[in-house]
């Protein structure tokens, strides 16, 4: 399993904000942030397994830590209040599990693949918010045996 490769960081991890544009209009009030200026420290992060020897209930895991400079475009809701949230669409036979800290401006969290988490809540007073995100990511390795590319993205919703 020491090939499994997330390949989420250089050209996946952020990759698919282009520019804010609303979601789908099941999502009415949710717009897709400006994440393009977002930069993984790492070129790309490898899964490992969590134990050497497989044991009770972390035999299967798989994990790795990434740390991710973000800065998010929020110029749109500059002055407004809002709930920002840090997104993982489904994975394919798997999940993904997703915990995250922070240097103070974003909020810490956690998600699950298929989920999102909450990251920031109050007033939007910059144009841009940036932080460096040190993010575990874990999975059961049978299910992850083919590389994947987790597409975060950030969504708002002004209140």
């Amino acid at each position: 399993m020491n090939g499994i490769s997330t390949a989420l960081l250089a050209s996946a991890f952020f990759a698919a904000a282009v520019a804010a544009f609303t979601l789908p209009s099941y999502a009415v009030g949710v717009f897709r942030v400006d994440d393009s200026a977002s930069q993984p420290i790492e070129a790309r992060s490898e899964l490992r397994w969590k134990t050497l020897v497989p044991r009770g209930e972390d035999a299967n895991v798989v994990e790795t830590n990434v740390q991710v400079n973000i800065k998010l475009d929020l110029k749109p809701w500059q002055g407004k209040r809002a709930r920002v949230y840090m997104v993982l669409p489904p994975i394919p036979a798997a999940t993904v599990n997703v915990q995250w800290a922070t240097q103070g401006r974003l909020q810490p969290g956690r998600l699950t693949s298929g989920g999102r988490g909450l990251v920031y809540q109050g007033v939007i007073g910059n144009p841009s918010l940036e932080d460096v995100l040190n993010v575990a990511i874990s999975g059961d390795g049978r299910r992850l045996s083919t590389p994947h590319r987790l597409q975060f993205y950030f969504e708002i919703e002004p209140e």
